[in-house]
């Protein structure tokens, strides 16, 4: 598990460079900041349907009118700052429907640093800003795919109790099937005798013990000279 996270790890850091190179290079290539509006745009879309934020992420994600824009070269370093400030607002509409306020305020917590990095970017050079362009939507992955766990977590949560209660019901049928469709419980059996003999041999001497203290406090009690008289 740690080796794939590893390799994860590895294929996403080049993945955020080699998008770093082509915002920086001659012309620049905005191809892949495409493909990762739109995976943007399709996460929360695909969480909150039918919800206010389906319609807010379509509406500031219009990719159409941002291809527009990037051919015409309207579009400006601060015009993705506040294309990115209007995603994350977004986000934390999100996390306020679903009432997940400890994420909300470490989304704004994160943005807040993040933000304020690309703000300082502005004034440097280009590979300067496109990395902090790259950094922040690499945030706003991140945020989705936490609501996404979040989501997961609270389905699970909800049926958790239909699950317990005919979980057990299930599995004791399915077993009782297996048993008529003929199933041995020779390992089983085996393991049960095999642990009751460990057992009994660990308690033998435990009252073997508790006896011999009772003895003696028996005896001392007649030794006593108060018995004496």
């Amino acid at each position: 598990m740690l080796f794939r996270s590893k390799i994860r790890e590895t294929f996403e850091r080049a993945f955020w460079e080699s998008l770093v190179e082509e915002l920086t290079c001659e012309p620049p290539s905005f191809s892949s900041v495409l493909n990762v509006l739109s995976e943007i745009r399709t996460g929360i879309e695909s969480l909150s349907q039918n919800q206010p934020e389906a319609m807010q992420i379509q509406e500031i994600v219009d990719l159409e009118h941002i291809k527009t824009q990037l051919k015409e070269q309207s579009l400006d370093f601060r015009g993705c700052e506040r294309l990115i400030d209007s995603i994350i607002g977004v986000v934390v509409n999100v996390h306020v429907r679903m009432k997940a306020t400890e994420r909300k305020e470490e989304t704004l917590s994160k943005w807040a640093q993040c933000g304020g990095e690309m703000q300082e970017a502005n004034d440097k050079q280009q590979s300067d800003r496109a990395r902090a362009i790259c950094k922040a939507l690499e945030l706003v992955l991140d945020r989705i795919h936490k609501i996404r766990v979040d989501t997961a977590n609270n389905k699970l949560r909800a049926i958790a109790p239909v699950v317990r209660q005919h979980g057990v019901e299930y599995e004791r049928s399915h077993f009782q099937k297996k048993i008529n469709a003929g199933m041995t419980l020779e390992r089983t059996e085996k393991w049960i005798r095999h642990t009751v003999v460990q057992l009994e041999e660990q308690r033998n001497p435990v009252v073997v013990n508790i006896n011999a203290m009772r003895s003696e406090e028996h005896t001392s009690e007649l030794q006593s000279p108060c018995n004496l008289v």
